[in-house]
């Protein structure tokens, strides 16, 4: 027998903790993005969640300044 205070161990209770580690995992996920600050490039006023997305975006078009090292 379990001792009290604690739940017996069985499949059911197995499957609903992992799927509220599951749903918590995915709750995490969905708001980290809102959390992260926007870049934006004041040539063309796009904004970029990191720093790769604008120096790509300089990279592939006309308006990146070689002098800044984008190209």
């Amino acid at each position: 027998m379990a001792p009290p205070g604690t739940l017996p161990y069985t499949k059911a209770n197995k499957e609903t903790a992992a799927e509220n580690n599951r749903q918590a995992r995915k709750a995490r996920a969905t708001n980290a993005d809102e959390n992260v600050p926007l870049i934006q490039w004041p040539i063309c006023s796009r904004q970029y969640r990191a720093k790769i997305g604008l120096i790509s975006h300089c990279a592939h078009t006309d308006k990146g300044r070689p002098d800044q090292g984008f190209r």
